[in-house]
């Protein structure tokens, strides 16, 4: 069974904490139309990783439809659902699990990248996966945020291989990295951003260097630049605070929170940083149940749409 919950709101880009009219017209001076989908992972340990990959970009397609027509103008995916059931299997077997659902993302920074339209090197890991992302930004004429792992291989390019407790032989040639990437209404991938504090899934997920941390932002054509933090990272002062230090006052936010009452439930801690921050919050949030549940669009600490199962 899968549930789904899209909540969306027009906004002013300069914090109005009311939502605007929508009069179809995209005007950077008025507004920009924001949406978050909460959306329970599909996918079964018994099925390959493409197989589950595809179901849940079908179950996310079809929930975000509707966004088409409304003429929306970001949305912002949760934490994990491309992967949740390759990460319940690497619990199990091993990091290799996980790396099936991996991407070789390229660096926006370095290349410009279509994968709906351009050619990519046919060898890159997943690149169907990359594909059928950024077709969904350009269907739905949006930019997209939405979580996945980036496959980074040895700078040697060599594989090689060790025993681990178990007897089974795993790669210490590559790391995964939790990565929430940016395309634009195009397809065109244009920011990744690697999370930069791990929760719960290390050896599995690797947590980048103090060096390899990059706070990251991107510019829209509505006027409106947005800072990237995911789940866990909402407790630290970075990498948020370094993009505010810039000015950076609209953030979208992926997450798969663990709710921990009576104070840690997701909704109240969106709710408490977009007032501490007095920033602009799009949070979404993985819907598996009351434990992992909990999302909003907040403006300067008022919440102007919010769920909680």
């Amino acid at each position: 069974l899968s549930l789904s919950l899209s909540l969306s709101l027009s906004l002013s880009p300069f914090g109005s904490d009311a939502a605007n009219a929508y009069d179809g017209k995209r005007n950077a001076s008025q507004f920009f139309k924001g949406a978050v989908l909460q959306f329970s992972p599909l996918g079964d340990v018994s099925a390959n990783a493409s197989s589950n990959v595809r179901r849940n970009l079908r179950g996310i397609y079809q929930a975000l439809e509707s966004l088409r027509r409304e003429r929306h103008d970001i949305v912002v995916l949760p934490e994990l659902v491309l992967y949740y059931v390759g990460l319940e299997e690497a619990h199990a077997k091993g990091k290799d699990a996980l790396r099936e659902y991996a991407i070789e993302l390229p660096d926006p920074d370095k290349e410009t990248t279509n994968a709906c339209v351009g050619e990519l090197p046919p060898d890159l890991h997943n690149v169907s996966f990359l594909r059928h992302l950024s077709c969904m930004a350009r269907a739905l004429d949006v930019y997209l945020v939405a979580n996945v792992v980036d496959l980074v291989l040895s700078s040697s390019g060599e594989e090689t291989f060790e025993r681990n407790e178990a007897g089974n032989e795993v790669s210490d040639s590559y790391r995964l990295f939790n990565t929430d990437v940016v395309f634009d209404r195009r397809g065109t991938l244009v920011a990744k951003y690697w999370k930069w504090h791990t929760f719960g899934t290390a050896p599995l997920i690797d947590q980048p260097t103090p060096l390899e941390r990059k706070a990251v932002k991107f510019e829209t054509d509505f006027g409106v630049t947005f800072g990237l933090a995911i789940c866990f990272d909402i407790e630290f002062e970075n990498p948020s605070q370094k993009l505010l230090d810039q000015g950076v006052r609209h953030f979208a936010f992926s997450s798969a929170w663990l709710n921990n009452p009576p104070f840690g439930f997701a909704t109240e801690i969106q709710q408490g940083w977009s007032k501490a921050t007095q920033a602009v919050l799009l949070a979404a949030n993985i819907g598996t149940g009351p434990m992992n549940s909990g999302s909003g669009i907040y403006s300067m600490g008022k919440s102007l749409v919010s769920h909680f199962d």
